[in-house]
């Protein structure tokens, strides 16, 4: 079956407590047909003293993307504009949230090192599972065991499923990475009138890449086919995508080799865009290309 795009509301997506955390997120799994990566996206806004989440590392990379308000991840503290990425095996948080409220959207893949990402219905059960035999501290992220060893809640039931033990990939950054896009100038396309990107970053041989796009009033982007994993959410203004209407929020997913058509914007609008290298994709390709 051939890929498709795949076009989803992200503001409206039912809202899922998280199994090994106290964190209410608005998630979605996107499934690649075409090869092994996985992809989950979520825009979610929180009010103060009602998000937290401990200082802990993954196994698998994280974009996010502040698009109200202001968010705290340790030391960093982000504004409206900001994005961030986490490497994986980087150490972040605890999260909170600074402002009375912040609006973010959150973007979880495989990264360089492509370990294991679970679904999220097979990293529920494995968390309730684990729960049987220790005691789940949602608030702090930690399982107690019978022995008083604590254990992060995701790495417990990583190690559940698996049957392995969890081995963090080596770090290749000391801090997450802070891209504060008020500070980058908008470049215009060459070659479509009307369109201007902010270049924010290129990261690993496999992605992500990020940057801003930016459609003037009456602008289009053409059509064509893709060449890898790409999520471009409207975070300003609204467009269209065929005979879909895309207002803010709106999350348009292109999987490698899908055939997309042309998305335009009547009033104007932004796009926020995170690339991901397809696993098939010879290395350092998107470099040299």
């Amino acid at each position: 079956m051939a890929a498709e795009v795949v076009i989803f509301d992200g503001l409206n997506v039912a809202p899922r407590v998280s199994p090994h955390r106290q964190t209410t997120l608005r998630i979605t799994d996107l499934f690649e047909v075409t090869d092994e990566r996985r992809i989950r996206v979520g825009i979610s806004r929180h009010k103060k003293e009602a998000y937290y989440s401990p200082r802990h590392r993954h196994n698998f990379d994280q974009v996010r993307f502040t698009i109200e308000g202001s968010v705290k991840y340790g030391p960093i503290t982000t504004q409206p504009g900001d994005c961030l990425y986490f490497p994986e095996g980087v150490f972040y948080g605890p999260t909170e949230i600074a402002s009375d409220e912040a609006l973010t959207m959150t973007i979880q893949s495989q990264g360089p090192s492509w370990s294991y990402f679970p679904p999220r219905p097979d990293l529920e059960r494995a968390t309730a599972e684990v729960a049987t035999r220790a005691e789940l501290d949602r608030e702090r992220g930690r399982f107690r065991w019978p022995d008083g060893k604590y254990q992060d809640s995701y790495e417990a039931a990583w190690e559940h499923l698996t049957g392995e033990k969890l081995v963090y990939p080596p770090a290749r950054h000391q801090h997450p990475c802070l891209l504060r896009s008020e500070s980058f100038a908008w470049v215009p396309s060459p070659r479509d009138a009307g369109v201007a990107v902010k270049p924010l970053a290129r990261f690993n041989e496999s992605g992500p890449a990020v940057n801003l796009t930016r459609l003037e009033p009456g602008a289009r982007l053409p059509g064509g086919t893709a060449r890898c994993h790409q999520v471009a959410t409207v975070i300003d203004g609204s467009a269209r995508y065929g005979d879909a209407d895309a207002p803010r929020g709106m999350v348009l997913y292109y999987p490698p080799g899908a055939a997309y058509g042309e998305l335009t914007s009547a009033e104007g609008c932004v796009l926020f865009v995170v690339q991901l290298e397809a696993k098939a994709q010879p290395a350092l390709a998107a470099w040299v290309a």
